[in-house]
Formats: structure tokens, sequence, C-alpha cells
């Protein structure tokens, strides 16, 4: 043997001076394993000899290639030295100080030229970057590390590199892409084949899968990963197979099964003195218990975890396992010593540079803050942890990040910004098609919306947020998705359904024994049984609820639901134990320092004493309540506790600091809705819950008897999403378009300019929300502005209500039907005894018109614009009879608005057009349609279509033939022809069904029913309107309850409100099923008076009086339309 080795360096040698000049380094590198100091020996004894022997030429040129050698052999041997310092350096966490070392490896490795070698320190240099967060960087370096080991034939060293690329992309949520990475490896290990290399790929798909949430597949790769290990007894790759096992089944809820593979698992590690491998599975078995309730546990499994991590060294799994004692004393509502956990954690993060755990700390000390309810502070802190996420490119914490902020913004009240963070971070879910983070996503949009007051939209999210969980078949996910459904469909009042929901998601707790998630879901059904007045079941399920707070020692939920008892013992008029509950509750919260439950338990204890008659204390409570939400920045908390105490103030008579507090309250709302940006649905939802405050500022104007100021809030306060959806559509055409709210100038200015008389009701609530008083103020056109009051009281007193009355007046005309009906209309007028109707009118005038009637004008031609409010939308202005038994009708000529500034926008539109009558209509200026080819209701069964109307088609060709024009009937009349000619008119007359269906489910209800084709229902819905650009002067809906729609604090939602938003000054439609016979007489009346040069509610009151004439007086089958807009 010693002799061969000799020979060998001779042979080398030989081949050497053999060979040309420039090739010795290539020849060098061929023969790897003679590369050491016996070669630089025999070199130079060898060049010895050829001197003596006069071949100095020779002699030399081995003396330089032994030189050559020498440092060659040197340099290898820093390289050897500062390779293997790396590996130690990554072993105890000190990333950086590693990553240096490899680069000066990998700078050696090149210059010796040795591939095996560079392949390997880019490896090194690789993971260095890895463990530091920067993934990029770490990705170039194992792609180089992958084509050299691919070039130079190195299978098992390609199977490292793609398992260190899948590694990475599995970090960065790119999950897809991971698992191409692994599959690659597991078919060049099993080519080779090697075992250990196939367990290890198995295994690593398998924990791809439990990210994804797809744990059936990660289960079954696991499983497959600890046969190969036992096969080839493998005991570390047993240990690393059973953790990912006993993570998937813990994700699936199945506990047991979990602890029996974590207790397998750590009994190898501890066996094996694998330290590592121990601290991995103890943070297991941590979150199991958490998930338990079983915090103290938790915390020593977590505690051992650090020790460990302590004892070897390692830095990074210091870090990791602060973090998790973070988690559980978040849950114990221990938060100074979460905050402490979270900081240490921060601080070796930032100390070895790791990115991925800076952020990671970041974010969760954005939670404690959240749970605190300084949600600007939280928000702060998850702004830098997801710039850092970014900058590093991991998906999965953006998504986590964006699910975190907009929770936050949603408790803030800016629930655009909320919508727009929950978007993102679906987008991301469904980008890396990671199940888990869909389903959050999916399901905080859904409660963004729920709390936005957008109930379908939520409920739309909210259903998928519930199919993505049930499809990954994780049951805390699924639980937590049915309460928050359980929750929408409470606020909607759908009772029967959210208990289902609750006792669902209970049930899925109970199994899986979720304590926290049980005592959730007893709250919630507390809390329904209290909306529904069965105040003893509310009371059994919130004690439920508090016992499980109690053991698993949680102070946030107990102090939430003590809070939910107070509640319930105030709804029982017991205030003296609600106080002692909410008081409870707000030294639980003081303990915790959770400023967000303080504030809501001060506001609850103002409430109850004000409800002892305890005004003084109640607003001492609800200013220390202010002082908080304003601290923290809660907004929407900020105006419900300003509304309680501009309502106490007024009610204590401190008029002046009610004013002050309640415009206060009306800037907080104000800004809120400025934060939903341009969403006309969400402002329109929103104000359902802001519009008291508005109304009980105007109580609190007029008891200092500042009329005209309660006029501009009674303005300010209505129809404001209305008011800046038109002045958005018509920015474009406008450089100063008013979206402020109108000053008592403007309301004058506005009057002069429509030359008509303009009346705007309020109607005012009390304490137990029953209507008692009701505001009415007459602007005339010549600017003077008249106030009268109106007592309600005497209504109430007979257990009755001026919304009440509408709806008799309704019923005595024969029209008064379910908001959502899409019957079709009658063909046949119904007769009707007038002394019947008679009476319910007279009352309605005796309420609306008798205190302003001598403030009218008396020329019958004069217009009087009335803009109602709630349920006087549906009054048939037109037909209230006044003592005499003359109908308004017959005195003045009527209009109706939303609100005055309305008025002023439709005028710029009106102006953008034109005025009907400025030129002569010709035919093609006018598009009349009737009768069409009836579509189907998709929201009805059985499904089939609507009923023709024979008299609409009569009535089209009568119309039409007034314009000479040919009208759209039957067939003809489809949608998309018809929806392509609208833009193109000055005139459109629809006779046709109207519904009040949200047909295409997206929140706006109202359609049109034109003829159907083979890509389209048919219906032309309010929401399709709502985008158009219409350039008619009038369009008049000949169709059934097409003035009606959804009634809220911003005007009636429907077809008309979309049509004024197309761009259409004047909108005439109906405010009941009309009869046909009635309709075809009236509209032809109409037309004939418009062509005569009247305008149109001058022809529309003409068409009006003389149908009464023709129809035995009936009001029923003249009133029904009102022209809605401009006069001209």
């Amino acid at each position: 043997m010693n002799e061969e080795r000799p020979n060998a360096y001779l042979q080398l040698i030989n081949q050497l001076l053999a060979g040309n000049s420039g090739e010795e380094i290539e020849i060098l590198n061929a023969h790897p394993d003679l590369l050491d100091d016996g070669l630089v020996t025999a070199m130079l004894q060898e060049a010895a000899k050829l001197t003596g022997q006069g071949k100095l030429d020779e002699a030399n040129r081995l003396m330089n290639l032994a030189g050559t050698r020498l440092r060659v052999t040197a340099l290898k041997a820093k390289a050897d030295r500062l390779y293997k310092e790396g590996h130690q350096q990554y072993q105890s966490s000190q990333f950086q100080a590693a990553l240096q070392s490899w680069q000066e490896s990998l700078k050696i490795d090149e210059e010796i030229g040795n591939q095996w070698r560079i392949a390997d320190s880019l490896n090194g240099v690789g993971l260095a970057y890895y463990s530091l967060g920067q993934y990029q960087e770490a990705m170039k370096c194992h792609q180089q590390s992958l084509e050299i080991k691919q070039k130079i034939g190195d299978l098992l060293g390609q199977a490292q590199s793609l398992t260190n690329l899948g590694n990475i992309d599995n970090s960065l949520g790119k999950y897809q892409q991971a698992i191409n990475y692994h599959q690659q490896t597991l078919n060049i290990a099993q080519k080779i084949p090697d075992a250990l290399s196939q367990g290890n790929a198995l295994n690593n798909l398998g924990y791809v899968y439990i990210n994804l949430g797809n744990y059936q597949k990660a289960i079954e790769y696991c499983e497959q990963s600890l046969k190969v290990a036992e096969k080839i007894t493998h005991s570390s790759l047993k240990g690393t197979a059973l953790g990912n096992l006993g993570n998937a089944y813990h994700s699936l809820g199945k506990h047991e099964q979990a602890i029996d593979c974590y207790e397998q698992s750590l009994e190898i590690f501890q066996k094996n003195q694998d330290p590592q491998g121990e601290e991995r599975i103890l943070g297991n078995f941590g979150g199991i218990c958490i998930d338990l309730g079983k915090y103290e546990k938790a915390l020593e499994y977590y505690q051992e975890n650090f020790k460990i991590a302590q004892a070897i060294q390692n830095p990074k799994d210091e870090a990791l396992a602060l973090g998790n004692l973070g988690n559980v004393y978040i849950n114990q509502g221990n938060y100074q010593k979460a905050l402490a956990c979270y900081k240490r954690s921060l601080k070796i993060a930032l100390k070895i540079k790791v990115s991925q755990i800076e952020s990671a700390a970041r974010r969760c000390l954005g939670i404690i803050f959240s749970n605190l309810g300084d949600y600007q502070k939280a928000l702060n802190y998850y702004q830098h942890s997801l710039e850092i996420a970014e900058r590093i490119k991991d998906l999965q914490l953006q998504g986590n990040i964006l699910n975190n902020m907009g929770n936050d913004y949603t408790n803030l009240g800016s629930y655009q910004q909320a919508i727009d963070c929950h978007k993102q971070s679906l987008e991301i879910a469904q980008k890396t098609k990671y199940s888990k983070l869909e389903s959050n996503a999916l399901g905080n949009l859904g409660n963004a919306y729920s709390s936005l007051g957008e109930y379908k939209q939520a409920l739309k999210f909210q259903e998928q947020g519930l199919a993505s969980a049930q499809k990954i078949k994780v049951p805390q996910e699924i639980a937590i998705v049915l309460g928050n459904l359980g929750i929408t469909y409470n606020r909607i009042g759908n009772y029967q359904k959210a208990i289902e929901c609750y006792l669902k998601g209970l049930a899925i707790a109970q199994e899986i024994k979720d304590l926290q998630t049980q005592a959730y879901a007893l709250r919630n059904l507390g809390m329904i049984y209290n909306s529904l007045r069965e105040y003893e079941k509310a009371k059994q399920y919130s004690q439920q609820s508090l016992e499980i707070a109690k053991k698993i020692q949680e102070p946030k939920i107990k102090a939430n639901i003590l809070g939910n008892l107070g509640h319930i013992h105030s709804n029982l008029g017991d205030h003296n134990k609600a106080i002692e509950l909410h008081h409870k509750s707000l030294v639980i919260a003081k303990n915790i320092e959770d400023e967000r439950t303080q504030a809501i338990a001060l506001m609850a204890l103002g409430d109850n004493y004000i409800d002892l008659g305890e005004d003084e204390k109640g607003c001492e409570f609800y200013q220390q309540s202010l002082k908080i939400t304003r601290r923290i920045k809660d907004r929407q908390n900020e105006g419900s506790t300003l509304n309680n105490l501009g309502l106490a103030q007024l009610k204590i008579g401190k008029f002046v600091e009610a004013e002050k507090t309640l415009r206060d309250c009306v800037e907080v709302w104000e800004s809120i809705r400025v934060g939903l940006g341009s969403d006309d649905a969400h402002k329109v939802s929103i104000f359902e819950g802001q519009a008291r405050s508005y109304r009980t500022l105007q109580e609190v104007l007029i008891a200092q008897n500042q009329t005209d100021a309660a006029l501009e809030i009674a303005e300010r306060g209505r129809a404001r999403a209305f008011v800046e959806l038109l002045a958005q559509r018509l920015s474009s055409q406008f450089d100063q378009v008013p979206i402020l709210s109108l000053n008592l100038q403007e309301i004058q200015d506005i009057a002069k300019k429509q030359n008509a008389t303009l009346v705007e009701y309020s109607i005012i609530t009390d304490d137990s929300r029953y209507q008692s008083e009701l505001f009415i103020w007459v602007i005339k056109q010549n600017g003077e502005i008249a106030f009268k009051q109106v007592d309600l009281k005497p209504l109430k007193q007979k257990n009755t209500s001026l919304s009440d009355l509408v709806s008799q007046v309704r019923k005595s005309l024969g029209v008064e039907e379910e908001l959502h009906s899409a019957t079709p209309t009658t063909t046949q007028e119904i007769p009707q005894s007038i002394k019947h109707i008679t009476k319910p009118l007279r009352k309605l005038h005796q309420y609306l018109i008798e205190p302003i009637a001598n403030l009218l004008p008396t020329d019958p031609d004069a217009h009087v614009i009335f803009i109602p409010q709630g349920k006087l939308f549906l009054v048939p202005f037109p037909a209230l009879e006044d003592a005499t038994g003359k109908f308004l009708i017959q005195q003045h000529t009527i209009l109706t608005a939303p609100s005055i500034q309305t008025l002023g926008l439709t005028r710029q539109q009106q102006q953008s057009v034109g005025t009907i009558n400025e030129s002569p209509l010709r035919g093609e200026d006018v598009l009349v349609v009737g009768n069409p080819t009836m579509p189907t209701i998709p929201l009805k069964e059985p499904l089939k279509p609507l009923e023709q109307l024979p008299s609409s088609e009569k009535e089209a060709i009568a119309i039409a033939s007034l314009f000479y024009t040919e009208p759209f009937i039957g067939e003809d009349a489809i949608k998309v022809d018809i929806e392509k000619l609208m833009p193109e008119v000055r005139l459109i007359h629809l006779a046709t069904h109207g519904l009040l269906d949200d047909i295409k489910q997206l929140g706006i209800p109202g359609a049109i029913a034109l003829a159907p084709s083979e890509d389209d229902n048919g219906f032309l819905t309010a929401g399709e309107i709502l985008k158009m650009k219409l350039n008619a002067k009038l369009v008049v809906l000949s169709a059934c309850s097409s003035g009606q729609g959804r009634i809220t604090g911003d005007g009636v939602i429907g077809l008309s409100r979309s049509l004024f938003a197309a761009g259409v000054p004047s909108v005439i439609v109906s405010l009941w099923k009309v009869g046909d016979c009635s309709t075809e007489f009236l509209m032809t009346e109409f037309y004939q008076n418009l062509r005569q040069g009247m305008n149109k509610a001058k022809a529309l009151c003409q068409a009006m009086l003389t149908t009464m004439e023709d129809f035995s007086g009936d009001p029923s089958n003249w009133a029904a339309f009102t022209l809605i807009g401009e006069a001209d």
C-alpha cells in the first residue's frame, strides 16, 4: 500500500510534465485523492533529481507547481476550518457569524476551483440567509448549488438543494412550489435509492400540507415517512415524523391522537439526547394545552422549552419559546408578562438578525395592544411587522398580519380600511392556496361587513368561510365561523338561525374540548336570549360561560360575560344588580389594562345610573368612558358614548352642554363615514345606527329655540350618502360640487331656485324609541322659514304611532302589501268605499298638513315639495284629505324629494340635460316599453314567469303614438337592447312589472321586468341602473311599487335613487300596485298635458285630477304616482 502511493505521485508528476503549460490545475483537480503534502514532497524530490540531470526548465516547473500546491493546501485547510466554524455557529443560532464564515469559505473554494466544495459552501450560505429570514438571497444560493450538483452528477447533493428550496417556498407561503421541490427530492431519493432521503422528503411534504390546511394529505405523507423510519430503524426520522403527525391531528382537533404521537416522539428525542427535537415537541404539547384551556400546564411546557434552548445556547429557539410563553399570558389576560416576553423575543431577534422572528414579535406586541383596546398602537406594531414580512416576502405572515389589522380597523370603525386589509389577506390565501388563512380572511371580511350593517355581504363571506373551514376539516375554525355567522343572524333578527349556529359551534367545541370557544358560544347564546327577552335562559347560558372563563382563567372573557349579565339584569329592571356586575367587569378590565372593555363598562354604568334617575352620576361615567375612547381612538364607541351623554344632558336640561356633545358626536359619525370612501352601500348601512344622534341634536336646538339651526341639522342628517353619491357623479361635469352640508342661506337659495315651498319633516322618538314629536319646517319660495312642532303623544296614549297611521291609510286604500312582494298587478280596478278611505286620510292630514296649512301657498299651481322621513316616504300626499273633504292635490301642485340638498343637485343635473319642453320631443328622443315577454323571478319558488300585462301594452301603444314612435312590446323589449338605448334618449317610459326584491343579492333592492334573452334573466336591477350614465330628462316607471324600496335613514334605497344617481333629474314612480286601466288613462293624460307645454309637476297634477273625476274619486286609482326631483 505504501509503495502504491509514491508510484501514483510519480505517475501524476510525469503527467504534469508531459502536459502543456496552463493545464496543470485541471490535471491536479482530476486527482483530488492525491492532492496532499505527500505529493508536494514528491514534487520537490523529483525537481532535485532533474536539476542534477541538468533539466533546469522541468525542475523549475515542478518547483513552481509544488509552491502552488503548498498554497492550495493551505487555502484548503483554511476553507475547511471556516466551513466547520460556520456549521458550529449555525448550530448555536449565530446566523450572522455563520453567514460570514461560510461566505469566506465559499470565496476560497471558488479560488481553488473545487466544484464539490463550492456547492457545499453555497448550501451553507443559503441556510444562514434562510435562518436570517433573507429568503431571496437564500434561494439564489441553493439554486446555484443545485446547478453545480446537477453538472457534476451529485444526486444526493441535488436532493439536499431541492429540499432547501422547498423549505424556503414553504416559509414564503408558496406551498405548491414547495411541494414541487420536495416531490423532486422524493423522486431522486427513490432513484438512488436512499431510504433516509425518501423518509425526509415524505416528512417535508407532510409538513407543507399541514401549512396548506390539507391535514388528511399531511397524515398520509407523515405515516409513509414513519414507515420508512421504522423500516430503516432511524429513530430521529421517526421522532420527527411522529411530531408532524401529531401536529396534523392537533389541527383536526383530535387531541388524544396528537398527544399519543407527541409522547412517542418526545421519548425518542430524550433517548437520543436530542435537545432541539425535545424542545420542539414540548412546544407542541403547550399548543394543545392552550386549546384545551390548560394554561398553567402550557406554561410548564413552554418554560421547559425555554430552559432547554438556553442550555444548548440556541438564541433562535429562546426567542420562539418566549413568543409561546407570551401567547399563554395573553390568553390568561396577563398582558404585562406577555409584553415582557415579546419584548425579550424581539431583542433576541434583533441581536441575531432573524427578520421572521422580529416580524412575528412585533405582530404579537400588536395583538397585546389590540386586546388592551389601544388599536392605534396595535396598528403601528402591525404596520412595522408587515413591512418586514413584505421585505422578506413571507406571504403567510403577511396574510396573518393583514387579518389582525383588518380586525382592529373594524374595532376603530374604519370599515373600508378593514375590508381592504381582509381582501388583501384573502388574495394572499387564495394565491398560496393556504386554506386556513382563506377561512380566517373570509370570516373576518364577513365580520367587517356585519359590523358595517352590510348583512347580505357579511353572510356571503361568512358562509364561504364556513365552507372553507369544513373543506379542510378544522373543527375549531368551523366552530369560530359558526359563532360569527350567529352574530350576523342575530343582528338581522333571525334569532332561530343564530341559535342554530351557536348550538352547532358549541357542540363542536365540546367535542374537541375547546373551552375558550365553548365560553364564547355560551356567551352568545346568553346574548341572543337576552334579545328575545327570555332572561332566565339568557342568565343560564351566561352563567355557564362565566364558569368556564373562571376555570380557564380567561379574565377578558370573564369581564365580557359579566358585562352581558349586567345588560340582562338591566333589561329585567334590576339596575342595582346590573351596576354591581358592570363594576366587576370594570375591575377586571382595569386589572388587565383592557381600556376598550373599561370604556364599555363605564358607558353601561352610565346607562344604568340614568335609568335609576341619577343623571349626574350617569354623566360622570359617560365622561370617564369618553376620555378612554378618545385616548385609544375608538371612534365607534366614542360616538356611542357622546350620543348617550348628549341624551342625558338633554334630559336634565343642560342644553348648551348637550348641543356641544351632540355636535361632537355628529363629527365623529361623519369622520367614520368619510373613512368609507366612495362606497355608497356602506355609507347607507352605517348611517342607520347614527341617525338618532342628529334627531336628538334637533331636540336640543329646538329646546333652545334655535329652530333654524335645527333645520340645518335635520337636513345634515338625511340622505347624506345619496347627496355624496350625486355629488360624486356630478364632479366630472362641475368644478364646484356641494358635498358639505347646507347652511341656512343655501337652503333658502334652493327654495328660491326651485320656485317652490319646501316642507321638511323630522320624526322625534323618546327614550323608549316611541314617536313622540313631529318637527315641520316650511321654507317658502321667498326664503321665509317657519317651524311647527306637533305633539304625537296622543297617538302613543292610543297605542299607535304616526307610522301606524301611514299603514292604516295604505290599508284603507287596499294597497298595503309586503314590501318585497313580486305578485303581479291586477288588471281590475278595486272598488273602495270612499267613506272607509276618508277617515285615515283625514287623520294623517291632521298631523302632517293642518299644522302648516296656513303657511302653504293658496295658488293651486304653486309647487309644494314634501321632504319626508322614514315611513312618511310611503304617504300618498296628493290623497290627504282635509276636514272639508278636499284632497291636497286639489289645492297644491305636489312633488317629493329625499332632502333639500338633493334638490340642489338634481337642479344641476337638469342644467346638464335641459328641461323636458325646451325643444319638441321627437320619436327618436323617446323610449317606450310596455308588457314585455315576462321573465322568471329567480328568488321565488316555484319558478314561473310573471303574468303578462295586456293593459300596459295598450298604455305603451297610446303613449308612443303621441310621440310618433313605436313602443317596445313583447319579445322586442329585450333587456340587453333596452339597456343600450336608455342612455341615448330624453324620455323613458317603462310600463311593466316593478319588483322590490334584490334580484342579484347586491344589497340594492328594486328591479324592472323586461324580456329575457339567452344570457340575461331580463331584470334590469337598481344596481345595474346605478352604474349607467343617462341623459334622459324624465323617467316614468309606470310599474307597481316602483317608488318603494328599503327605507333607511338615507331615504328610500331602490329604483328612483339609482335613476337619480345615473343622471336623471326627474323621476315619476308609484307607491303601490296600480290598476292597469287607471294607469293607462292617467299616463295618457299626463303626456298629453306635457305636450301642451305644462311642466312635469303640473302635467302630473292635472292628470291626477282628471283621473279622479273619471274613476269615482277613489285615491287608489290616481294618487299612487309621485314626481321626485325637478318640476320643469
